[in-house]
């Protein structure tokens, strides 16, 4: 059942002969829909959740993808094979483990870049990596003029991420045809359920703030992943916001869906939640937006 509520009530006939979700700039500039609550349960196979104790990933340079350039831009969206990131090896581990990450045989006058992940744009739009820290890097030099590279990581709290190891050119320049990239995961103490509880969702659509159209969706609930994240398309570019969850599992909080540079217009955007907490790539819910199928 959606339950609507209108800034003006003049709207309610004007809306029922709205099939094109177009709003007359007469009418009101703001419409707010009610979507069903969510709970959703998911129980984590127990053989996936060994911890694996300092465990070591040995990847040949030779055998690497050339998909550094794609990598610089997983930490704004989440690795998923639609994106054409797979992730190369995830390590499961316990806290204070050590795992180790080596490239043998590589370029010997390329760096490689390790991007644990962080961003901060201000408010929600950052992740921060407090699970885990690289604590030494080492460069072995062959006889054939190649060189081997070693990143030993320290995990620091339950947590989970990922981070990627992209190759940079004599310039220091990431480039689509010199680049060789690795897409690592890690959980740490992962969990053996997954839950989620959205108690309330509002969808709301605005057709006139300063000459654009904007959809969000408000949700307040409460979970027991480690991160909580929220799909954005702006005006057509994609990311994932941080969700804030406080010390009680409870999260409340508006994102923003999409929005136009056309005014009057009821945008249908969908967006999804994004848990972390387990093996695997993140958990997706789905958030319908309720005009979508109208």
């Amino acid at each position: 059942m959606k339950i609507y509520r209108y800034s003006v009530l003049l709207l309610l006939i004007t809306l029922c002969n709205c099939n094109n979700h177009n709003i007359e700039p007469t009418n009101t500039d703001k419409i707010e829909i009610s979507s069903e609550p969510i709970a959703i349960e998911i129980n984590v196979n127990p053989d996936s959740l060994q911890i694996e104790h300092f465990p070591i990933f040995s990847a040949d340079y030779a055998s690497l993808e050339l998909k550094g350039v794609d990598l610089t831009s997983v930490k704004y969206l989440y690795p998923a094979t639609n994106f054409g990131n797979e992730v190369d090896r995830e390590f499961v581990i316990a806290e204070n483990d050590s795992f180790e990450v080596d490239i043998n045989d590589g370029n010997s006058e390329n760096n490689w870049l390790v991007d644990l992940g962080s961003i901060d744009f201000g408010g929600s739009h950052k992740w921060i990596n407090e699970e885990v820290a690289l604590i030494r890097t080492e460069k072995i030099l062959n006889a054939d003029n190649t060189t081997n590279y070693r990143f030993i990581f320290q995990s620091l709290s339950k947590g989970k991420g990922y981070i990627c190891l992209v190759e940079k050119n004599q310039d220091g320049e990431v480039s689509s045809n010199e680049s060789h990239g690795l897409l690592i995961g890690y959980s740490v103490n992962p969990l053996n359920k997954i839950q989620l509880n959205i108690n309330e969702i509002i969808w709301k659509y605005n057709f006139k703030e300063g000459a654009f159209s904007r959809v969000s969706v408000l949700i307040k609930g409460s979970t027991n992943v480690y991160r909580l994240r929220g799909m954005t398309y702006g005006d057509g570019v994609m990311e994932a916001m941080e969700i804030p969850i406080n010390k009680s599992n409870c999260f409340e909080i508006e994102i923003p869906v999409a929005f136009s540079h056309v005014e009057g217009r009821v945008l249908e955007t969908d967006s999804e939640l994004l848990l972390y907490g387990t093996i695997g790539l993140p958990k997706v819910v789905p958030l319908v937006n309720p005009e979508k199928n109208k």
